[in-house]
């Protein structure tokens, strides 16, 4: 391999804050330049335009952010770029997806303790990259995302009573019958049909919740102007290692009701998009017939394109985390997606491209995989959903003007659960890596 910065990738750091507030020393005449992204290139390649071009994006939009944060002055505080390849894109506009689950095993994986790698695809060229970041350069992302109110979302007034739940839920264990299936929690459905078929949601939660595909198949969540939160098997096609090419719809409310839509999408004339997953998704679930139940905790993915703005239409959601499991679950929050009709489970009385939610907030318990934080990346919740609704998110209120998202939706973890299980799905918490990728994101591409 060799190690490739274009001539424009060189930074030097003259008068940049170094970590701790300290200044950075003047660099000696013959000092080399230094450069806070790290680009490496198989030996045997040189790069066309396209590759060029995509290299010199990711410098722009994330080392520009590092030496702002005062990061990059030696190997182990810069980003590192490596090249994985092209990648195939697909369009997968039109099908609904469809995913098979496999909760056979699970993986016991220790995280680098100094860095996080995620993988990253231009949507239009198909080239991957493989983004290896300090941890201490995303959580110093995280810490002047927080500070600056860029993980807060747009503000405006809420009412938090739209979200209650309109009618109490009683359990009655003893009506259930054992054999029935039971994906929902105590197997009995309370989602309803949010807003009205045919009208575009103007509710300030609903309109900020995105369906992605023509004809649906995944829900995702904006976080940003032109930043989605989804689930990465929504945009990764792990069987057989693709990407999939989409459009979001953002408020959507039936077929051709929606406040706004952008394309995601291969064709090289559409807006320029980037997708971003952790390379543990892929580790643990590329080429795998069906979404293995050790790929959950790397279950997250986000969008961000460079043109087409739907949160400047929509508004769009923060995000925030917590460490502490009790700290997490102890929380008012809830989930609305875009169920697939005629889906296993789906809700009674179907209405397409509809958004349907549980008429109660989400319990969350059963906290599994620690990362290198100990942070538990992997949470069981009680709300009741159905395919489609995988990555849509489970969100709170902070306060009764902003909303955030604290969790994605995986899957739904059994459809033939006990009477007594309330917590019959799987979501992918917001650790304090991925609320420093997230962070990263919203302030090198913003």
């Amino acid at each position: 391999m060799k190690r490739y910065v274009l001539s424009m990738l060189i930074v030097t750091l003259a008068g940049c804050a170094a970590r701790g507030g300290e200044a950075a020393p003047e660099p000696g005449p013959d000092a080399p330049a230094v450069t806070p992204v790290e680009v490496v290139l198989p030996d045997d390649l040189e790069p066309d335009a396209a590759l060029t071009a995509d290299i010199a994006s990711l410098r722009d939009s994330l080392g520009e952010m590092t030496t702002d944060l005062g990061f990059g002055d030696d190997a182990d505080s810069r980003i590192v770029v490596r090249y994985r390849g092209h990648g195939e894109v697909i369009s997968g506009d039109d099908a609904p997806l469809e995913t098979e689950y496999d909760d056979s095993g699970d993986a016991t994986v220790t995280d680098d303790p100094d860095f996080a790698t995620w993988v990253a695809v231009h949507l239009q060229t198909g080239n991957e990259f493989e983004v290896r970041f300090p941890r201490d350069l995303l959580y110093a992302a995280d810490e002047r995302a927080h500070e600056r109110g860029i993980d807060r979302g747009t503000r405006e007034p809420v009412s938090e009573a739209s979200e209650r739940p309109t009618a109490p839920f009683v359990e009655d264990d003893a009506a259930l019958d054992p054999t029935t299936r039971k994906g929902w929690s105590n197997g009995q459905d309370t989602r309803t049909l949010r807003g009205t078929i045919g009208v575009a949601h103007t509710d300030s939660a609903y309109r900020r919740l995105v369906s992605l595909g023509t004809n649906g198949g995944c829900s995702g969540t904006l976080v940003g102007p032109k930043h989605i939160v989804t689930a990465a098997h929504c945009i990764r096609n792990f069987t057989n290692r693709t990407w999939r090419g989409t459009t979001a719809y953002a408020g959507r409310s039936g077929q051709d009701a929606w406040r706004s839509s952008a394309q995601y999408h291969p064709d090289p004339d559409v807006a320029a998009t980037w997708y971003w997953v952790p390379g543990s998704f892929i580790a643990q679930a590329d080429g795998q017939e069906k979404m293995p139940y050790a790929a959950t905790p790397w279950d997250i993915g986000v969008i961000v394109t460079h043109a087409s703005r739907l949160g400047e239409t929509v508004g769009w959601m923060g995000w925030y985390w917590w460490g502490d499991d009790a700290e997490f679950a102890n929380r008012t929050r809830y989930n609305r997606g875009y169920p697939v009709c005629g889906s296993e489970n789906a809700p009674a009385s179907c209405q397409r491209l509809g958004l349907y939610g549980d008429t109660q907030s989400c319990a969350v318990g059963e906290h599994s995989s620690p990362d290198a934080d100990g942070i538990e990346r992997r949470f069981r919740f009680s709300c009741d959903m159905s395919g489609g609704h995988s990555g849509s998110s489970l969100y709170t209120y902070l306060d009764s003007d902003t909303l955030a998202v604290t969790g994605v939706v995986s899957w739904e973890h059994c459809f033939r659960c006990g009477g007594d299980d309330d917590r019959p799905n799987t979501g992918v918490r917001i650790t304090r890596e991925y609320s420093g990728v997230i962070a990263s994101l919203r302030q090198g591409m913003p």
